[in-house]
């Protein structure tokens, strides 16, 4: 597989929100999500089944899009939250 795009996209009251399009979201909550479109490559037929090889640019412009969704989720929420990538501005203490 190789990444096509890297997207950041809301999911807001039951739905993702993504260009014209309201997809179902089967868990609730709201907040912005990084979502990785992948696209076939000569490697998966290679192995048999879809592999993706990761290159540094790509994880680092996947770990910018992890950035810039918990700061949307932030502002969205207007407060930060624990869990497995809690995020917590100072002023969320004051």
């Amino acid at each position: 597989m190789r990444v096509k795009r890297i997207l950041v996209v809301l999911r807001k009251d039951g739905f993702f929100h993504h260009g014209n399009r309201r997809i179902p979201a089967v868990r609730p909550g709201e907040g912005w999500g990084v979502m990785v479109e992948l696209e076939p490559s000569d490697i998966d037929q290679d192995f048999g089944f879809p592999v993706w090889v990761p290159s540094q640019d790509e994880i680092d412009e996947i770990l910018r899009a992890l950035k810039k969704s918990d700061e949307l989720t932030h502002e969205l929420r207007g407060r930060g939250w624990a869990g497995r990538r809690p995020y917590w501005r100072v002023e969320d203490f004051m």
